[in-house]
This record gives C-alpha cells, structure tokens and sequence, in this order.
C-alpha cells in the first residue's frame, strides 16, 4: 500500500515537473516571437538595404525609370482578406519632397484613421519615404512598377522580398 502511495506522488511530482518545464519553455519561446517582431517604429536592417540597392542597380541597368510625374494626391484602397480589412489612404505629394495624407482602416473591430506626414524622393523607380505617424518614424521604401497615365501600381519593399503590391490613382495634377 505504501509502495502504491509512493508510486503515485512520484508519478504526480514528475508529471509537475515536465509540465513545468513545458511551460517555460513555451514562456521562452513566446518572447522570443515577441521579440522580434516590429512592435512600434520598424528600420530596415542590412539585408533590406543589399536587397534595395540591388534592385535600383538592376531598373538602373534594364528597366524604364517611374520617378517622373509623382508629385499631386493619389488615392487608393487595399482590401485583405476577403473584404475583412480595408485599408483606404489619400497622400498629397508636394514638389519640395514633403508630402502629407490620411490613411483610414476599417474592419470589423477596427476603424480609425491615422495622419501621416514625411519626405519623399525617387530614384530609379524606387520611392523612398521618411514618415511620422503620431509619434512614430518608420522608412517605408516601395518599387514603382507602372506610374503613368494617373495610376500607380508600386510593391512594398520589405525586409527580404517584396509585399504587398499597391495601385493608387491620381485625383488632380499638378501645374
């Protein structure tokens, strides 16, 4: 009877332990995500800056430049997700390389709409942005693949590989 006792506390003493030492490590691992994830204000690191300076050497070797003709306000809307997530944005370009807009996100828990300001400039279809959105910067960089006519169509430059592809249209030009 004593033995059986025995045997069952040393059963439920290492049960406790292995599932303690699962807990931990799913606490390490946890953080670990979290940590390296961009909560809040994102620079590129060194890869982002080998990938971009590559691609401006190839659209400056084979490709037709897109730089021309950004200046004026551009409107555009991403919808993701089967309609869940829109994201809608009107950005005004100035031609002293400022520029100034409002982007609005709607979805079902969230409906806001953030000003955004910074600088911009192009060079060899590669738009780079300095931005600040409330209190945070960030350098948003984005590849110009068709800017003519008063449409955009421009990809997201991201830490390794281009994202999300855009297509924005021009409301008015500028004299």
């Amino acid at each position: 009877m004593l033995k059986t006792i025995v045997k069952y506390i040393g059963t439920g003493f290492l049960y406790g332990i292995g599932f303690s030492i699962a807990v931990v490590i799913m606490l390490l691992v946890t953080e670990k995500i979290e940590s390296t994830s961009h909560g809040g204000a994102y620079q590129p690191n060194e890869n982002q800056t080998k990938y971009l300076k590559s691609l401006i050497n190839s659209i400056e070797t084979n490709g037709t430049d897109q730089c021309e003709d950004i200046v004026g306000t551009w409107v555009g809307e991403l919808i993701e997700d089967d309609g869940a997530y829109i994201r809608s944005w009107e950005l005004n370009y100035e031609e002293d390389g400022r520029f100034w807009g409002a982007i609005a996100r709607k979805s079902i828990t969230e409906n806001s709409v953030e000003k955004q300001e910074g600088t911009w400039s192009c060079e060899h279809s590669v738009l780079f942005t300095d931005v600040t959105v409330g209190e945070k910067q960030y350098k948003w960089n984005y590849l110009l693949l068709h800017n003519a006519d008063g449409e955009r169509v421009y990809a997201h430059i991201g830490s390794y590989a281009i994202e999300n592809i855009y297509r924005t249209y021009r409301t008015y030009r500028k004299k």
